[in-house]
């Protein structure tokens, strides 16, 4: 998984790296930030692993006979390989999509993301307790202190069990992992709007 797209001038490096090294048979897709290696050693999985360009290294099982193409080729458009099986989460508290947000912008700031960016992201955030309580309040406190502006209706108490969850639509990706480690946040997962169907 690398930080930046396929045409990129760090991705192009990264290419040289692997012939230099003598990884003949890679593939890439057309704009998907991951190379996919034939036959990589483990002594060379744990260098490619420690480059500044790449944010995760995944194994992958084949279950078909490798490919007779070139090496070195791009899969057409119309080929969609599996991507990596997800290996465990590096931030169990937050969901999928929002441990790779941190991992990434942890490993590639400056790179994947021009210096001084900070994607934001929509995000629901689950409390172990109502939001009147001590612990409850707390980690509204540290989100207002770190520039997280909360209103009404972004804060939701559970009736039928204990717990709360506080929805903030633009939160910044380097906060994410110090979000996780407060006291009293059970999980924290990207918002994703339901469709409404017409009618």
């Amino acid at each position: 998984w690398t930080c930046t797209s396929p045409n990129a001038p760090s991705t192009q490096a990264l290419y040289a790296w692997l012939i230099d090294q003598g990884i003949a048979g890679w593939h890439t897709l057309h704009a998907e930030n991951f190379i996919v290696a034939d036959h990589v050693s483990v002594s060379v999985q744990d260098r490619l692993s420690r480059r500044d360009d790449v944010f995760a290294v995944d194994f992958i099982e084949s279950t078909t006979p490798p490919p007779t193409s070139p090496p070195n080729n791009q899969f057409p458009d119309d080929v969609w390989p599996n991507p990596p099986p997800k290996v465990a989460l590096k931030y169990p508290k937050l969901d999928d999509s929002l441990d790779d947000l941190a991992v990434a912008f942890t490993k590639c700031h400056g790179v994947g993301w021009p210096a001084g960016t900070d994607p934001r992201v929509p995000v629901d955030i689950y409390l172990d307790t109502n939001l009147d309580t001590a612990t409850s309040q707390a980690v509204i406190s540290w989100l207002k202190a770190n520039g997280i502006s909360l209103r009404d209706y972004d804060l939701r108490d559970y009736t039928d069990i204990e717990g709360s969850s506080i929805y903030v639509e633009q939160f910044p990706a380097s906060l994410l992992v110090p979000l996780s480690e407060q006291p009293g946040v059970r999980y924290v997962e990207k918002y994703v709007p339901v469709p409404v169907r017409p009618g």
